[in-house]
């Protein structure tokens, strides 16, 4: 089971989430975090732990995705059915956007 850290308007058909041009994703010494980035950011020092799904779904968000793009991406990478895949984006993108790291 994939366990991630996408938020419940998604469910609207046609939404799409992006990552914030704000947050970079990295990848040090083995642990993913989400990072604010730039001098607007300096007061939020704030990064947030990722587990590797959540990191390759933030780095397919560059673009904007749809609910079922992030879940076709999920399922093609990661061994998940697509049901577990949906509920867990759901969960992980309304984390996500409550901390500014993912917006519509």
């Amino acid at each position: 089971m994939v366990s991630l850290v996408l938020c419940h308007y998604l469910r609207k058909a046609g939404k799409k989430m992006i990552l914030d041009p704000k947050f970079t994703v990295v990848n040090i010494a083995g642990e993913y975090l989400a990072i604010p980035v730039g001098n607007e950011n300096v007061a939020t020092s704030d990064m947030i732990c990722l587990n590797e799904a959540t990191a390759y779904l933030l780095e397919q968000m560059k673009t904007e995705k749809t609910e079922q793009e992030l879940v076709q991406l999920l399922t093609a990478e990661y061994d998940v059915d697509p049901k577990t895949a949906a509920n867990d984006i759901k969960e992980t993108m309304r984390r996500l956007a409550s901390y500014g790291v993912v917006k519509q």
